[in-house]
C-alpha cells in the first residue's frame, strides 16, 4: 500500500473513532435522568376540634399592696398574647415607674423592674410584644398642663427583652408619632404601630405602622399603600394589625367618616405589598376578631356587621367567619346576634362574646345556636389570651363606683 493510502486509511480511522467516542458521550448524557422540580406544598386548613361547652372556672386574684390601678392602668393588667399566665402592670411610686409582673396568672406579682422618672411624671403604660412575652415597651408621660386637650407634655420610652428587669432608652418612630400602642417581634424583626399626639380636633390624628431590623433603634413606615389623608384629614389609616408565625401581616384599617366601613389588608413581604380581604357580604363591619394561635397562616377570622342608625328601626348585628383564609364565609350566630358583643376567637376557633346581663357565651362559625360558658363573676370586659394551649380568660373587676380602683383580677382556663 502506497504512503498516500496509509495516510488516507489512518485519517478515516480517526474520524471513525471519534464520532463513536461522540455519539457514546452523548448516548451516556442522554440517558441520564433530569431531576425533577421540588412541588411546593398545597397547605390546607386546619380543621375545627373543638370541645363541648361547660362553664369555666373562675379564679379570683387581689392585687398586692402597693399595685393600685389609677386613671392610666384602671382596667387591668397589660397581657402577653403568646403566654396566658403573662402579665405586667406600671405603677408610680417612690420616683420610680415600677413594673409589676405575674407569671401564673395574677396569683403572685413581684416588682420585676423600675424606671426612675421626674416629679412631674403622672402617667406610665406598657405595650407587651405579642409574639415575644419578655419583651415589652414602656412609655412615661409628664403633662405640662395646657388646656383643651393637649397632650404635648414630655413623653419618654423605654424598652425591656428580659421581662422588666433592665430598660434602655428608645426613640419614637417619628417625631410625628410618639406613641406606641402595639408592638410584635419575630426573627428579630420588630413592627409596631405608633399614633400622633391626640388633641382637641383630631381630623388629622392617625396611627402608623412600623417596621424595625435593629432592635427598634430605627424604623421604616410600611403602610404607604394603606394611608390615606385629604385635605389635612386623615380618611384611613391602620389601627390594629396581627403578625402570624410565617412573618404574615393582617391590617385593619380604619377611617374617620361618618358610617365608614373598617377595611382589612393582608402582606406577605413586610409590608412592601398589601392585598385587601374581600368579605362574604356587604354591609359596615364595625369590629373584626382573629384567631389566636394560627399556623402557617391566618385562616381563620370574623368579621361583625352592625347597623344601628337612626334609618333603621331594629338595631342589627351579624357575624360572618372564614375558616379557609377568606375564600368562604360563613354565618354565624343567628340573623341577629346585637344582644351580644364578640370579643375574641379562640385558637379552636370558636367565637367568645359577653351579654349584657354577665353571660359568657361561644359559637361554632358556621352554626347559629350560641352555647354557654356560665356567667362572668363580676362586671367588667373579658379578655381572651391564645398563649400556648387553649387559651385563658382575664377579667378585671370594674367598681360600679368609679371612685372605687379595681382590685381583683379573675383568671380562667379556657376550656
Amino acid at each position: 500500500m502506497s504512503r498516500r493510502h496509509s495516510a488516507l486509511s489512518l485519517a478515516l480511522l480517526t474520524i471513525v473513532l471519534l464520532t463513536s467516542a461522540c455519539a457514546t458521550t452523548i448516548a451516556k448524557q442522554a440517558a441520564t435522568p433530569t431531576p425533577s422540580p421540588t412541588a411546593t406544598p398545597v397547605l390546607t386548613p386546619p380543621l375545627l376540634t373543638i370541645k363541648p361547652a361547660h362553664p369555666v372556672l373562675w379564679t379570683a386574684h387581689q392585687l398586692p399592696p402597693g399595685l393600685k390601678l389609677t386613671g392610666y392602668n384602671w382596667y387591668g393588667p397589660e397581657l402577653a398574647q403568646s403566654d396566658g399566665d403573662t402579665a405586667y402592670l406600671c405603677n408610680l411610686a417612690n420616683g420610680q415607674a415600677q413594673v409589676w409582673a405575674t407569671h401564673d396568672r395574677a396569683a403572685h406579682w413581684t416588682v420585676a423592674g423600675s424606671v426612675p422618672v421626674a416629679s412631674d411624671v403622672a402617667e406610665c403604660y406598657l405595650i407587651v410584644d405579642a409574639l415575644q412575652p419578655q419583651q415589652a415597651l414602656l412609655r412615661t408621660y409628664a403633662p405640662d398642663h395646657r388646656c383643651c386637650g393637649q397632650y404635648s407634655g414630655e413623653i419618654r420610652t423605654y424598652l425591656t427583652s428580659n421581662g422588666g428587669a433592665m430598660w434602655v432608652t428608645r426613640g419614637s418612630p417619628s417625631d410625628v408619632t410618639p406613641i406606641f400602642t402595639s408592638l410584635a417581634t419575630l426573627d428579630g424583626v420588630s413592627y409596631a404601630l405608633a399614633h400622633t399626639r391626640p388633641h382637641s380636633s383630631c381630623g388629622d390624628c392617625y396611627s402608623a405602622l412600623f417596621m424595625s431590623k435593629d432592635h427598634m433603634l430605627t424604623w421604616t413606615r410600611i403602610d404607604s399603600g394603606l394611608f390615606l389623608q385629604q385635605s389635612g384629614r386623615t380618611t384611613r389609616d391602620v389601627e390594629r394589625f396581627w403578625l402570624g408565625s410565617s412573618g404574615e401581616l393582617l391590617a385593619e384599617g380604619t377611617s374617620n367618616r361618618a358610617g365608614a366601613t373598617l377595611e382589612f389588608w393582608r402582606s406577605s413581604d413586610q409590608g412592601a405589598h398589601w392585598i385587601p380581604i374581600e368579605f362574604g357580604k356587604t354591609g359596615v363591619v364595625t369590629n373584626f376578631i382573629v384567631a389566636g394561635k394560627q399556623d402557617p397562616h391566618f385562616w381563620r377570622m370574623c368579621a361583625i356587621y352592625r347597623a344601628d342608625s337612626f334609618a333603621v328601626a331594629q338595631p342589627t348585628q351579624q357575624i360572618s367567619c372564614t375558616v379557609d383564609e377568606g375564600k368562604t364565609w360563613l354565618d354565624t350566630g343567628g340573623e341577629n346576634s346585637v344582644e351580644t358583643n364578640p370579643f375574641a376567637q379562640a385558637s379552636d376557633g370558636a367565637v367568645l362574646a359577653e351579654r349584657k346581663n354577665g353571660a359568657l357565651l361561644r359559637v361554632t362559625p358556621g352554626h347559629s345556636a350560641w352555647e354557654s360558658l356560665g356567667a362572668l363573676p363580676v362586671n367588667g370586659t373579658p379578655r381572651y389570651i391564645s398563649g400556648n394551649g387553649a387559651g385563658v380568660l382575664w377579667l378585671t373587676e370594674q367598681p360600679s363606683d368609679s371612685n372605687t380602683p379595681p382590685a381583683t383580677v379573675y383568671t380562667a382556663s379556657y376550656l
